[in-house]
């Protein structure tokens, strides 16, 4: 819809139409392996029983499903983001965004926009950079980071015994997957997907806005991950003057 207000002609819109859809089917795929460890953790914990205290053995039994779900979830993150970077083609075209991946945590995006595009794109880049990737800095950080542990062993890799379902042997407290000591992994997970989805929304409209129709600007509203509607607007500089004049708006420098 939002592509509707720019200059891309049937051409381009068709090519950011399907790169939508391959990113959107890696979103799909974040969410299943999201919600196949909650599911996989919640049957763990249904059939969690305290230790029989008159028995001297206490057994640990680690989940390998949790695991591999944890590890799918990261991969497919890392492989949505790899899409992601693809959006910008139709709409700067192939001679000015040429990148592969992701990269260094988001930095070779704002690398390449500020090494290809001219002096007069600099306020929208630097929008970009205040906007998006200064924001998401932390959870990017977290996230590829998390990857890098579990598939190349960084920092010692992950331990498996964390991925454990188990009553505490003396006070019977349950005991599940932690990703710190006052986070779960189940809300780590959580936490990451509502980041990055609201990454790829804002991702594609900001670098719609590079071909934005003249008299035509946009704007961020209310956003909820419970609706449908996106929270990018565009709409005649006039009303959108007349919006920012209302309570609430400000300007980010």
């Amino acid at each position: 819809m939002l592509s509707e207000s720019t200059t891309l002609d049937d051409s381009e819109r068709e090519q950011l139409f399907r790169i939508l859809l391959l990113v959107s089917k890696k979103l799909a795929s974040v969410w299943k392996h999201k919600l196949d460890f909650q599911r996989i953790e919640a049957h763990l914990i249904d059939e969690c029983k305290p230790r029989d205290k008159t028995s001297p053995v206490f057994t640990i039994e680690t989940s390998q499903d949790l695991v591999l779900e944890f590890d799918e979830f990261l991969v497919q993150v890392k492989s949505e983001l790899d899409y992601l970077v693809k959006l910008p083609i139709p709409i700067l075209g192939r001679m000015t965004w040429n990148l592969r991946t992701f990269g260094d945590k988001g930095e070779a995006v704002m690398k390449v926009l500020r090494r290809n595009l001219g002096k007069s794109r600099k306020p929208q880049v630097d929008g970009i950079q205040k906007m998006l990737f200064d924001q998401s800095r932390e959870w990017l950080q977290a996230t590829i980071h998390a990857r890098d542990k579990i598939n190349h062993y960084i920092d010692g890799g992950i331990s498996f015994e964390d991925f454990a379902v188990f009553c505490h042997p003396e006070s019977g407290a349950l005991h599940r997957p932690m990703w710190s000591p006052d986070q779960t992994v189940s809300a780590f997970l959580d936490v990451i997907w509502t980041n990055l989805f609201r990454f790829t929304e804002d991702f594609t409209a900001m670098f719609l806005f590079f071909r934005h129709k003249p008299g035509l600007t946009m704007y961020h509203g209310e956003a909820s991950m419970d609706s449908m509607k996106s929270p990018w607007v565009y709409v005649p500089e006039s009303v959108f003057n007349e919006v920012t004049k209302q309570p609430g708006w400000r300007l980010v420098d």
